[in-house]
């Protein structure tokens, strides 16, 4: 359609927080990490502490983020064909959807990662990285304008953006890179809308002003949540959402560490050589702290993924390959390993994020290393581990690929939590006590058990125990 054409514009401000960390990376690396979180320029030198740099997450990828969101409903996919597009048989013509670049008070924490040698099981050698991330609870704001002709499309192009925005909240389309791990998942905590009439003088002033919707009632949107959750829109890339509660089983030890201590050390009488491993989570006053976190990438790989494979491989006959080893296979391979958890040059289909530790308890370890042939004393060192705690994985499977077939995926995927459940009175246990394991000297550690899981998406808001 021609610019000339729109009389009417739908401005939209919408209030966000992270549910989990950001990685927005901006192909750059500095001293502290291999790649730096996208931002703008510092200029504190010259324009004194206002030029202190901010987090900058421009314009396409918010348009990406809704045009994604709007492909996933089978209604709306000639809306999201027209985000970001300019037709050949209408040169003149150009996206309906303007999104405003966002610039936010940067908070930032270095995120320490290795890489995995998909045939030991142990770090691949090279392959500690770094990078820098956002915060879980950092609040970040989309502001947009979508431009209609006809004052009767108004009313459907609303609810439309919104249940986009359901899409968004439901943490399947995330922003940035990372979303195997959980990272870039968005909570919608605010929708404020307002509907211009271009041929007003004082409207179109008021086109590129977004603080004018500072006035605004917001919509009701835990309302629009339930409406959404309870009649589904027609969803034609599907999706399926599992809540998975899980513990540290009583008198067991968890050693998902890090060697950066944390910014309190006062609980500590002597400082061990690795402490439990924390992230930094803002509350809705914007006061950061530091809280244990059992990380969606241990879980992903070192116990779906593995206990998965080592049943494919266990299950297949001579002739089947349903898991390769090399870690250098791309787009090309169609083994089932390399279809959902991804490859070199493909994503995969499962996305897990980070879990808060919850009723924490943490001691720190002294531990001898012996000679294997003198049984000698060879160092001592000493470690902080979780003795107790209880956390929750939000898991996502995408089944929009068919090439990956996603629904074997989810009967494999269900399996492994069965196995990891805690029985009930009178229930045989599937697989041995402490079968499981992550986190680092998982010989003698890292034992976690489910002690119930759900299937989110037939759930419609209820309150789960």
């Amino acid at each position: 359609m021609k610019v000339d054409d729109m009389k009417y514009a739908l401005k939209f401000a919408v209030t966000m927080r992270l549910r989990t960390a950001l990685l927005l990376r901006s192909g750059d690396e500095d001293e502290y990490s291999d790649n730096t979180i996208e931002m703008t320029p510092n200029l504190q030198n010259e324009l004194g502490p206002e030029g202190i740099p901010q987090l900058h997450i421009n314009g396409y990828v918010w348009a990406s983020l809704l045009r994604r969101a709007l492909y996933r409903l089978e209604d709306e996919q000639k809306m999201a064909a027209s985000i970001g597009k300019y037709p050949k048989e209408n040169p003149q013509g150009v996206s309906l959807l303007w999104c405003e670049a966002t610039f936010a008070h940067l908070k930032t924490e270095i995120n320490q990662g290795n890489k995995i040698d998909r045939q030991y099981g142990a770090t691949a050698t090279a392959g500690l990285f770094s990078e820098e991330i956002v915060p879980q609870g950092h609040e970040v704001h989309l502001h947009f304008n979508y431009f209609c002709k006809e004052e009767q499309e108004i009313e459907a192009i609303q609810e439309k953006l919104l249940v986009a925005l359901w899409v968004v909240n439901e943490g399947i389309e995330t922003i940035g890179g990372g979303w195997s791990y959980g990272f870039g998942r968005l909570e919608v905590c605010e929708v404020r809308q307002k509907t211009l009439n271009l041929d007003k003088p004082e409207d179109r002033l008021a086109l590129w002003d977004f603080d004018i919707l500072k006035h605004v009632e917001p919509v009701d949107w835990k309302k629009k949540k339930q409406e959404f959750q309870s009649n589904k829109p027609k969803i034609t890339r599907p999706w399926i959402k599992y809540l998975v509660k899980a513990a540290i089983p009583a008198g067991q030890l968890l050693a998902i560490h890090t060697q950066t201590p944390p910014p309190d050390i006062s609980r500590y009488d002597k400082l061990p050589d690795t402490f439990v491993f924390t992230r930094t989570i803002i509350d809705e006053k914007g006061q950061p702290s530091q809280v244990p976190v059992i990380t969606g990438k241990s879980f992903r790989q070192a116990i779906l993924s593995s206990s998965i494979e080592r049943k494919l491989r266990t299950i297949a006959k001579p002739e089947e390959k349903p898991v390769c080893l090399d870690t250098t296979k791309s787009k090309g391979c169609s083994c089932k390993r390399c279809l959902w958890f991804g490859a070199t040059d493909r994503g995969g289909i499962i996305s897990v994020g980070d879990a808060v530790v919850h009723s924490s308890a943490a001691n720190v370890l002294n531990r001898i290393q012996l000679c294997e042939h003198t049984m000698q004393n060879m160092n001592l060192f000493s470690g902080e581990y979780l003795t107790c705690g209880t956390f929750n994985f939000e898991i996502i499977i995408d089944c929009s690929r068919l090439d990956a077939q996603a629904d074997k995926l989810i009967g494999e995927l269900e399996w492994a939590l069965n196995e990891m459940k805690t029985p009930k009175e009178g229930e045989e246990r599937i697989a041995p006590s402490g079968w499981y394991r992550l986190g680092a000297t998982a010989t003698c550690t890292g034992q976690i058990e489910v002690q119930n899981w759900w299937d989110m998406t037939k759930f419609a808001g209820e309150e789960l125990s």
